[in-house]
């Protein structure tokens, strides 16, 4: 007798995909960011897996290092997704985040890079200077930020050109690529009130002021 056993066959292939038994490894779906992102934004992004075998694990990564603990950054975790937010983003926040996904038949992992937009902020600021002729000045000005912000200078108002070239200028005032300004001969016409403008694409811009007082005066 002829017995057809290809419809209990199909019944136990249904079973065995319906329950998830494929044995196929994890492959994820892309990962979505803004370009970039502002300090004090909400961050949320979602590492979801467009095939694979359940059960799957989910693990997090920045810049090599597993997240755990970190302060503003929480993990939630489903059956084939997990997501990723940043309550309120900071400069620490920036770098390159890595999802892992893993089940018994193989893993897949989705790298992104974090880029954080912060203003200007002090490093280092200028300081009252008082001087004789003939002698050499620096006025610091230092600033972090992203992107990195430029450095210029006024005197009395007015904008100092840089030379540009890392050489002196005709008054003798260079202004250094950290953006420090250098005066490497004072005269009496040095003398004056100097401000230091650090800038990039965030508001709001920094300045502050600092005087440079040549024999006595301004």
């Amino acid at each position: 007798m002829k017995v057809n056993i290809t419809f209990p066959i199909l019944i136990v292939l249904f079973l065995l995909l319906d329950n998830g038994i494929c044995n196929d490894p994890p492959r994820l779906q892309p990962i979505s960011l803004p370009d970039m992102v502002s300090v004090g934004e909400k961050v949320i992004t979602v590492c979801g897996v467009k095939v694979g075998s359940k059960p799957m694990t989910f693990k997090w990564r920045k810049d090599g290092s597993d997240i755990k603990n970190v302060p503003q950054v929480s993990v939630e975790v489903s059956e084939d997704y997990s997501m990723l937010s940043i309550t309120s983003a900071t400069k620490e926040n920036m770098g390159n985040y890595t999802c892992i996904v893993e089940n018994t038949f193989g893993k897949d992992e989705s790298t992104f890079s974090l880029i954080i937009k912060a203003p200007p902020s002090w490093i280092r600021i200028p300081q009252d200077v008082k001087s004789s002729e003939n002698k050499a000045v620096l006025f610091e000005c230092l600033a972090d930020g992203h992107p990195k912000p430029v450095i210029s200078w006024m005197k009395n108002g007015n904008l100092i050109e840089d030379s540009k070239t890392g050489g002196l200028s005709e008054d003798s005032t260079n202004i250094f690529l950290n953006g420090s300004l250098y005066i490497s001969q004072v005269k009496s016409h040095h003398g004056g009130t100097y401000t230091c403008i650090a800038s990039n694409s965030v508001d709001p811009s920094l300045k502050s002021t600092a005087s440079l007082t040549v024999n006595g005066k301004k």
